[in-house]
């Protein structure tokens, strides 16, 4: 730890001593081809093969898997970072690669892993965004690395120790944009745990990157009693907070508030609240209130200062209780301008749109030149299948072809080691190679890391989600160029980690969602849209109706309780398991036909992927017929002979067990919930 470095406002300190304080990054050229490349293994901690010269007059360069190393960014306890290139993509990255001895330690290796699952999760414009990790083989010795966006500018630390303090106006709009960011991590249960002038980048255009979440503790592994992070005092000491100093096991996302107000404070004074030797710092933290920052800059007012001390409270119950908070405490004494209402504020997420004469789908297509490039779509996203639509320039909803000449998209993948298949061309892959075919994604939702490679290389279920939405909008935007918005729908019975994980699908594959619509309410919606116009037309301005919707999807069973009239639709009441729909059904069917089988024919399923996804396919194509039939008969020819039996409507819990009672049982108890009569 340093000595006290507090000097005068406008000199701070330039020290490279004081290296705790600064960033472990430097400065980027934005010319990349001067900077040179590394052009020896012996620069690196670790031995790698070299490049062939591009050029005659370019040397050989350092290899690493697929991308060549180019120079040495940074160090960290946790790891050293490079700037790469991409050699296919030829795309400039940073790549952050655990030491070799680290490599060697399980627990630095749990320990890197964990911040690659908390950057995996993270996709925010001011959160550097992370694109591939995994572990690159070198004679004989692991090293474990993750790849990130490579962010050409300076860090905070950086740019007050070359410039001097920072203007209010800049402090206010790093201020706004820590809050956005830290808010959007917050949501999904990430604690940051080292917020720092050291780890916050700002771009040649301004805008903020927080970087290295390596220390990051996600709610659901500290609820595990993650002993590799959970009782050992990280971060920097100046910028902590009481509770990591005193009870690091119990930090919440309110010390990283704090953490951002004594970065507040280092931005306009160039120096951090508290200095001198570790301990002496540590106890200034947990006792000393800082100096109020109108005692140290004449141009900032009472207004600024009291955020400040509201970041930097001692007790947590005192302190700013979210970023979320902050913003509208910002917003409310004007220091930043509250932005325009978005358009999913103008749609809302709580309620559905009222149904005006205008239509809802009409928006952006005003006269406002700010809106006429705004094309909203819709995403039907399915477990089994998935549709878009869009409004036409006569308000018409339109289909949009998806997948050869269907409107509707298979939500079924096909990965190898080499291409990844999508709709009907992985189900064309399902009969030879079964095991490389992902279908019901969403039922992986909260797992942090698929069991099976996907593209190469392991990812959370919502990347998979997100390739269907991606095919879904690349079609689109042949009818909707603009298309960058999107309501979509998803079952009502969802809980907040199905809805966040869906929300992230839709950022990876570059959606912005305006709404998520809950499936009974749009169902109601598109019923009720035409009654009430219909209604209005014969002067009837007190339409009003209350109906029972029952959806059975692919995704979950579930009934509701809808009350609709002419100034909109409410949910009176909704009753749903999202583990208990179609594919639930499919899968329980194919069990008890491979138990048919097995004892027929002695052939068991569970010891034969082919035969087990024959099985598979068969209930699948036997229930999509079910819907117009009430007696669907079925052959499986197996080596040692052919298999017929049928599905009848009436002997569904054959099949299916108690998972055909789930219709009425739902739609009795939504009923119950509202008092309402089940004859109306």
């Amino acid at each position: 730890m340093t000595k006290d470095t507090t000097r005068s406002m406008q000199q701070p300190p330039k020290d490279p001593k004081n290296a705790s304080l600064h960033a472990e990054t430097r400065q980027f050229s934005l010319d990349g081809s001067k900077e040179p490349f590394i052009r020896s293994a012996e620069e690196l901690d670790f031995e790698l093969s070299l490049t062939s010269p591009g050029s005659p007059d370019q040397p050989k360069s350092v290899r690493f898997g697929e991308y060549v190393i180019l120079e040495k960014i940074g160090a960290g306890g946790m790891g050293q970072v490079y700037r790469a290139k991409h050699r296919t993509m030829d795309r400039e990255v940073a790549i952050k690669i655990l030491p070799k001895r680290l490599s060697r330690d399980p627990q630095a290796v749990e320990r890197f892993y964990s911040e690659v699952r908390a950057q995996a999760k993270l996709l925010h414009p001011n959160i550097v965004t992370a694109f591939d990790a995994g572990c690159h083989e070198v004679e004989g010795d692991r090293l474990h690395y993750l790849v990130m966006e490579l962010v050409r500018g300076e860090s905070l630390a950086q740019r007050i120790a070359a410039q001097g303090i920072l203007p209010t106006s800049d402090v206010l709009s790093i201020l706004r944009q820590a809050s956005q960011a830290l808010e959007y991590a917050h949501s999904l249960g990430i604690v940051h745990r080292d917020i720092k002038p050291g780890n916050m980048m700002l771009t040649v255009d301004g805008t903020l990157k927080i970087l290295d979440f390596g220390l990051a503790v996600l709610r659901e592994i500290r609820s595990l009693g993650d002993s590799a992070i959970g009782n050992q005092l990280v971060g920097t000491v100046e910028f902590m907070s009481p509770e990591q100093i005193n009870t690091p096991e119990l930090v919440d996302h309110r010390s990283d508030l704090y953490s951002l107000g004594a970065t507040l404070f280092y931005m306009l004074t160039g120096r951090p609240m508290f200095t001198g030797e570790a301990i002496q710092t540590a106890l200034a933290q947990i006792h000393r209130k800082p100096t109020a920052l109108y005692e140290v800059r004449g141009d900032i007012d009472l207004r600024l200062d009291s955020v400040f001390q509201w970041l930097v409270a001692k007790k947590v119950q005192d302190r700013c209780p979210s970023a979320h908070d902050l913003l509208e405490k910002l917003y409310q004494l004007n220091l930043i301008e509250r932005p325009a209402p978005s358009a999913s504020a103008r749609v809302g997420n709580a309620t559905l749109p009222k149904m005006l004469l205008e239509r809802p789908t009409s928006l952006g297509r005003g006269t406002s030149t700010s809106l006429r490039s705004f094309e909203p779509i819709g995403i039907e996203l399915g477990m089994i299948h998935s549709r878009v639509s869009y409004v036409s320039a006569e308000h018409k909803v339109e289909d949009v072809i998806v997948d050869g000449d269907s409107t509707q998209l298979r939500n079924m993948l096909y990965s190898d080691a080499e291409r990844i298949a999508i709709g009907s061309a992985a189900v064309a892959q399902r009969v030879q190679r079964p095991e490389n075919i992902f279908y019901g994604l969403q039922r992986w939702y909260g797992l942090p890391m698929l069991e099976r490679p996907f593209g190469g290389r392991r990812v959370p279920p919502e990347v998979l989600v997100a390739a269907v939405i991606r095919q879904l909008t690349v079609a689109a935007r042949y009818r909707q160029p603009n298309a960058s918005h999107a309501v979509v729908t998803i079952p009502g019975c969802y809980d907040q980690m199905h809805r966040i994980s869906t929300r992230t699908a839709c950022a990876i594959a570059g959606i912005e969602v305006l709404q998520l619509l809950e499936k009974p309410l749009a169902a109601a919606l598109a019923h009720v849209e035409i009654e009430s116009r219909l209604a209005r037309a014969r002067g009837n301005d007190q339409w009003e109706k209350t109906m029972l919707v029952v959806m059975l999807t692919g995704a979950a069973c579930e009934a509701a309780v809808v009350h609709a009239d002419t100034r909109g639709v409410q949910k009176l009441s909704l009753v749903g398991d999202w583990k208990r729909g179609t594919l639930r059904w499919q899968d329980r069917a194919a069990k008890r036909l491979a138990a048919l089988i097995e004892n027929q024919y002695g052939m068991s399923a569970r010891e034969n992927l082919t035969l087990a996804s024959q099985l598979q396919r068969t209930m699948e194509r036997a229930m999509e017929r079910f819907r117009t039939a009430t007696v669907v008969p079925f052959i499986v020819d197996l080596p040692k002979g052919r298999y017929e039996n049928a599905l009848h409507r009436d002997r569904i819990r054959e099949w299916v067990d108690d998972l055909a009672d789930d219709c009425n049982t739902f739609a009795a108890e939504a009923i119950r919930r509202v008092s309402a009569d089940a004859a109306e």
